[in-house]
């Protein structure tokens, strides 16, 4: 293959993702056999320690335009997902999780994207949400636009997208832009696909694909395992967003983006009081300060001793009261 021409690099992060690994890969393979576009494949493994490099090799021994790197030890997250990038050629690179499932059509669509518009920094792919064994959808449509949408800006793109862009599998960057910035200081943030996209958008025109041609496996959150859902989905992402945001997009657009997480914030609180969870009061406050509406729903449902959610958890499946409390969580979302 010759490394100046490939147009589409597949860039998949991976660690210890023997489970779901083969059946990624199987769902971007069969759509390249009439395809006759230099594209490739880039497995970057973070050292696992399961079956994947057994599995991974044989796609090597296949297919010529699988290439196959594993790191000496796990460098995290992020780290990874740069090194993906910089050990791939393509002008294009789209990340891939190891366990989400590429839509039949969806690559023919992102080459047509590709071949039809010219200087794109980003492009966005929709994506269904489905439950762990894939047997039910969830979310048809992440993102409900009706069609395509040339974003003529950063801003324009983001309120289009919102968080949902911050879905690893969903984002394709024009290689060059990624190159530009050194995000070193973003390592262990386990935000980096994000802040690259944050990042190349400014000063240039992005595209939004309103099909969801990827399909995201729900069940399998790491930090929700390890309590850490509120750390980095809650205090991390925002201030993310408001450091590289900040000068480059309108004031607006990030209060926007901050009003839509802060809003989500309240059922997680209760999830995590119900499971009896350490919950980050001090760097929740940091954050959202400035919401009148965390001092009197979010900060109040913190403070609430535990043995209240699990007697209140209890009066839930009381059937005649199970009205009730739906309608009260719809008011406070």
């Amino acid at each position: 293959m010759n490394n100046n021409k490939v147009k589409l690099s597949i860039a998949i992060p991976t660690y210890n993702g023997a489970k779901h690994i083969r059946e990624t890969l199987d769902s971007i393979v069969c759509q390249l056999n009439n395809i006759n576009e230099e594209i490739e494949i880039v497995i970057s493994d973070n050292a696992s320690n399961d079956n994947t490099p057994n599995i991974i090799k044989f796609y090597l021994d296949k297919y010529s335009y699988v290439k196959y790197f594993c790191n000496e030890k796990n460098l995290g997250a992020d780290i990874n997902i740069d090194l993906s990038i910089s050990r791939s050629n393509g002008r294009y690179i789209w990340l891939f999780s190891d366990d989400d499932i590429m839509v039949y059509g969806g690559l023919k669509k992102v080459l047509s994207v590709i071949d039809d518009e010219e200087s794109l920094s980003v492009i966005f792919v929709n994506y269904s949400i489905y439950n762990y064994n894939l047997t039910k959808c969830f979310v048809e449509k992440v993102v409900h636009i009706d069609k395509d949408k040339i974003c003529e800006n950063c801003d324009e793109f983001l309120l289009t997208t919102d968080i949902a862009s911050s879905f690893i599998s969903s984002i394709i960057i024009n290689r060059s832009c990624y190159l530009k910035l050194d995000y070193s200081e973003y390592f262990n943030t386990n935000w980096l696909q994000f802040v690259a996209l944050l990042s190349a958008l400014p000063n240039s025109c992005s595209y939004c694909i309103s099909r969801p041609y990827v399909i995201y496996r729900s069940g399998i959150n790491r930090w929700e395992k390890k309590g850490k859902l509120i750390e980095f989905s809650y205090i991390i992402l925002p201030q993310l967003i408001i450091k590289i945001c900040k000068n480059k997009y309108k004031l607006s657009t990030i209060k926007r983006i901050l009003r839509n997480r802060k809003k989500n914030l309240t059922s997680v609180i209760v999830s995590f009081k119900l499971k009896n969870s350490n919950i980050p009061v001090k760097e929740l406050i940091h954050v959202y300060k400035k919401f009148p509406g965390f001092w009197f729903i979010d900060l109040p449902l913190i403070i609430i001793p535990f043995i209240f959610y699990k007697s209140a958890f209890r009066l839930y499946k009381v059937k005649w009261l199970n009205k009730f409390f739906k309608k009260i969580k719809g008011k406070l979302l």
